[in-house]
Order: C-alpha cells, then structure tokens, then sequence
C-alpha cells in the first residue's frame, strides 16, 4: 500500500510461522502520551520500521470469532527521526482476526504476557453491556499441553489522564492470579462517526504471579467514554 504520506508491505513468507511488516510513514510524536487521549495534535515525526514475527508457541484459533493469536519473537528495526531500536528475538505476539471491529460496542482487555521461565498467557475479557463478562485465552507451559481459558477475572484502575495505572488478571484454570504494572504506553483516541469516543490506553507491562514468577507484556484496554 502506498499514498504521500505513508508506504506499507505485509508480507506472509511463511503461513502461521513468519510475518514481516515494512513501514514508512509520517507520524506524530507525543512527550506525555496522555495527549493522544485529550486529542493533541503531537509533533511531525518520521516513522519507519522493518519487523518480522517469527512464531514461538502453538497458534491458538478462538472458537467464538474468526481469529486466531500466536505467541512470537521479533526481530528487526524501529526508527523515529535520528532515533533508532534494534530487536533481536523480542517477546512479542501476532493475532488476526476477520469481519467488523465495532470499537464502540462494548469494553474490553487484551493482554499477551510472557513470564520468565518461557510461559506464554494470553487473556481477553469481553465487557459486553447488560451481559456476565466473558473470558478466553491460553497458558502455554514451556512444557505440556496448552490450557485453554474458561473464564477471565479482570479488573484495572485508571489515573485522572485516563492511563491505567495498575491492573489485576485471575486466569481460570490454572487459577493464575497476575499483578501488572504499566511501564510504557501506545494510546489511541477513537472516535466514532457520530461522535461516540472509546479510549485504548495501550501499555507495554511489568508482570508478577501469584507463585513468585515474574514477567512482561503487551495489555490494551478499550474503554468507552459514557
């Protein structure tokens, strides 16, 4: 795809094994990344980057919806004006999924989580209006078989600029209670054509379980203004 301010290739070189994304682009850069949320126009900045996903764990296909999620290392190059970040096997996830994201419909939480002894967690919970939340996902041991999730018990405390400031994830089964820690953050603001706005205060995370492992990720967290 290409148009004057923006040049993008998604290449598949290898199904459910390897994805590589190029990018260039014309971006805007944010000091505080609140301002994203209060709509700030941020400062002209130039984006590229050269990634490839390489899967690190078994593809997981939700039964619910067309999608499927796959645990990954990264690997390549982010650049931002004169500012440069080289990956080399990051923890990272790919997902995909079909058909219309209706961002205003309900809230959610996303999360891909990766612990220190190599395992892979991925949970979402569903916040649908006038319905019991709804949880899936996976454990995916170093060793073993996957664990499907059966249920999602999450919860989140918001700061005043509307970035999450702790949250809190119960994963059934195993019975895995997780304490995160936002560390970093990638917000949208997204506003609907009739005006509605849904906050999604992204957030690269610091994660540790109940059973004293410890860990990172990736959370996001689509939160509907009413």
């Amino acid at each position: 795809m290409s148009t004057p301010e923006l040049r993008a290739e998604h290449r598949c070189s290898e199904p459910l094994g390897r994805f590589e994304v190029a990018l260039q682009a014309s971006a805007r850069a944010y000091a505080d990344a609140a301002d994203l949320l209060r709509g700030a126009p941020g400062e002209p900045a130039a984006l590229a980057l050269e990634l490839a996903w390489e899967t690190a764990g078994a593809p997981y296909a939700y039964a619910l919806t067309p999608r499927y999620e796959i645990p990954c290392g990264v690997q390549g190059a982010i650049r931002v004006d004169e500012r440069q970040l080289e990956l080399r096997a990051a923890l990272g996830q790919r997902d995909h999924s079909w058909g219309v994201r209706d961002w205003w419909s309900m809230d959610w939480m996303w999360s891909a989580l990766h612990l220190d002894d190599g395992t892979r967690l991925h949970a979402v919970q569903l916040r649908m209006p006038h319905t019991p939340p709804l949880g899936v996902g996976y454990v995916q041991p170093t060793s073993g078989e996957l664990i499907e999730l059966e249920r999602v018990d999450a919860s989140e405390q918001v700061g005043a600029n509307g970035l999450v400031t702790h949250a809190e994830l119960v994963l059934h089964p195993p019975g895995l209670r997780l304490e995160v820690t936002p560390l970093a953050f990638g917000p949208l603001r997204l506003v609907a054509p009739d005006g509605r706005v849904s906050h999604f205060p992204r957030a690269m995370c610091r994660v540790h379980s109940s059973d004293g492992r410890a860990g990172v990720g990736w959370m996001e967290w689509n939160l509907n203004q009413r």
